[in-house]
């Protein structure tokens, strides 16, 4: 969390019914996620928030920090990985997309960018052995959790 996020003293308790008849859903959301007791919670929580409204920077870091602890899940590497693709640094994006696919080989969807992001780089013999190692899967993107599935 950033620094001004940190000084924010959590609500002591939630109340489900005045955040049912709030329209503020992104701040009834952070005072869920502030008032969970495990960090690493509330890193994830804001780093959704962050990315639904456009915050790249602070979904960075609140995903930076739970690489530090949790950097075996392929999902985080994945995230990060997405931020510098939508910032076109596409060098940084390949070194986060070699981590995820190091971590679960069949993540189509790190596979997908990071065959973009070689042809991005200039690199279209890496990005060309990607998508032939693709080419014989069907893909259908499930609509529960936005990831694709052969």
């Amino acid at each position: 969390m950033s620094e001004t996020e940190t000084k924010r003293e959590p609500s002591k308790t939630f109340s489900l019914e005045k955040a049912c008849r709030s329209s503020n859903l992104f701040e009834n959301l952070r005072e869920v996620v502030f008032s969970h007791p495990d960090e690493a919670a509330r890193n994830f929580g804001l780093s959704v928030m962050y990315l639904l409204e456009n915050k790249n920077n602070q979904a960075l870091e609140c995903l930076r920090r739970l690489a530090e602890e949790h950097h075996k899940i392929p999902l985080i590497q994945r995230r990060i990985a997405e931020i510098f693709v939508d910032r076109e640094d596409f060098h940084k994006a390949v070194v986060h997309l070699k981590r995820v696919l190091e971590l679960d080989k069949e993540d189509l969807t790190a596979q997908i960018w990071l065959g973009l992001s070689y042809y991005k780089l200039g690199d279209a013999e890496r990005g060309e052995i990607i998508f032939q190692s693709l080419k014989n899967s069907v893909f259908l993107l499930r609509a529960d959790n936005s990831s694709w599935t052969p």
